[in-house]
């Protein structure tokens, strides 16, 4: 198995399986992975001397061994549940009709493999799905899932959705550490309105490498939560892309639990007036986990309106890094932005780096930022332990409560309550 760090492996991995990757009979689906290969042999994987990358260490990415993961192994039977009834399965980078319930979901919402939409013989409107709202030429593993990406879905809105759906991407715990390119496309159409989940959960030291790509019609609504609970010993990249059209809504829930090491990248274009976007986001970190989430919200017209808050829990040496962008153009008048980073820090080893930035070109906006980064808070420690509280149920008790402002946002009772018991499973009944 050879290293990722040689850049020939991920060459020599297209032209190996270049005829049997989805879309291989497409010229065009050809030529968007030659053109995603090329622009990654041309700037490599990223390094601390980039400005975005420059507080993560990527080397057990990078210096790791991953083979591509070609065919689907067996789930562990201990994995949870799904979380909603209406769920499309993939596992190890592929769809898996047995795990799934794709042919009898709510009325409103068509889901499509994307394997199969690519081998279909009219994909004439597919080529606008891809590149449409992750733009980011520069972002290497954004790039390299273009290149090598086996399977996804396309996910089409066009009502009401009366009931959420969950995509749901399992990896299997194999002999040898293995890599998964998956992709998802979603379009609202105007008016419509959709709870969309996508889960990452499974076992061993694999790499996910994963891209959304959303666009929201005008005045439709998409509540969309990213829950990530893989293997403590995984590692996640993920992509993140929205365009919100005229009085479109997002309400995006990203939680983040598993993995040794991820980093997700999230874009929010505002570009029709009246959009509004509300970005919340918890990370859980213990032992020697790192979390790194990027967040832009681009405001390119006037009336557009952005929240976001995204609130972290440290225990022992775990490492977290924020990095908000808000970006508000000169066109952009009457805009209202809001960016906020508190962090629990539960030990003098755990660090966080934080970094909220506003770039303004606009004179007539409302717009504030701020992060924290403290430990817990001693008077209430205090009292809660003289109404004879033990101090670790104190500790959990207050962490619960710190947590709670996002995880009692997400808008599904069941899959909230789900959220909840598996945040405290995983990470306040072990520090």
């Amino acid at each position: 198995m050879t290293a990722v760090s040689d850049m020939s492996v991920h060459r020599e991995t297209f032209n190996r399986l270049k005829s049997k990757f989805p879309g291989s009979r497409q010229d065009w689906v050809q030529d968007l992975r030659r053109d995603n290969l090329d622009r990654f042999e041309s700037m490599g994987y990223p390094t601390t001397r980039l400005e975005a990358w420059k507080k993560l260490n990527l080397r057990p990415i990078t210096q790791g061994s991953f083979e591509l993961a070609t065919s689907s192994g067996n789930p562990s039977k201990s994995l949870p549940a799904n979380l909603v009834r209406h769920t499309v399965c993939f596992v190890d980078g592929h769809f898996s009709p047995d795990l799934s319930d794709i042919a009898n979901l709510p009325q409103g919402i068509r889901v499509r493999t994307l394997s199969t939409a690519l081998e279909q013989s009219d994909t004439d409107s597919l080529p606008s799905f891809f590149g449409q709202a992750a733009t980011d030429e520069k972002h290497a593993f954004l790039a390299l899932n273009g290149a090598l990406f086996t399977d996804g879905a396309i996910v089409e809105i066009d009502d009401a959705v009366a009931e959420p759906v969950s995509l749901r991407f399992i990896q299997t715990d194999g002999a040898d550490p293995r890599v998964t390119y998956t992709r998802v496309l979603v379009r609202v159409a105007p008016q419509a309105q959709v709870d969309l989940i996508e889960e990452f959960v499974g076992e061993g030291k694999n790499l996910t490498n994963h891209v959304t790509e959303v666009v929201v019609g005008e005045n439709a609504g998409l509540r969309h939560l990213r829950f990530q609970d893989e293997s403590q010993s995984g590692f996640h990249l993920g992509v993140l892309g929205y365009v919100l059209e005229r009085n479109a809504r997002l309400e995006s829930f990203a939680v983040s639990l598993g993995a040794a090491l991820s980093r997700v990248d999230g874009h929010v274009s505002l570009q029709g007036e009246g959009a509004e976007a509300n970005l919340q986001g918890l990370y859980t970190l213990r032992g020697d986990q790192v979390c790194d989430h990027h967040t832009l919200l681009h405001h390119r017209v006037p009336h557009t309106h952005s929240q976001q808050l995204y609130k972290g829990i440290l225990a022992h040496s775990a490492r977290a890094i924020f990095n908000g962008q808000v970006t508000i153009d000169k066109d952009a008048q009457k805009t209202t932005a809001d960016q906020q980073n508190p962090n629990l820090l539960l030990s003098d080893q755990a660090l966080v780096n934080t970094n909220p930035q506003l770039e303004i070109y606009a004179d007539d906006v409302q717009c504030r930022h701020g992060a924290t980064v403290g430990q817990m808070d001693e008077d209430s420690l205090f009292y809660l332990r003289s109404r004879g509280i033990p101090k670790d149920q104190a500790v959990r008790l207050l962490m619960q409560a710190f947590a709670a402002e996002v995880v009692e946002a997400i808008p599904n009772e069941s899959v909230r309550d789900q959220i909840s018991e598996r945040v405290r499973e995983r990470f306040f009944s072990s520090v």
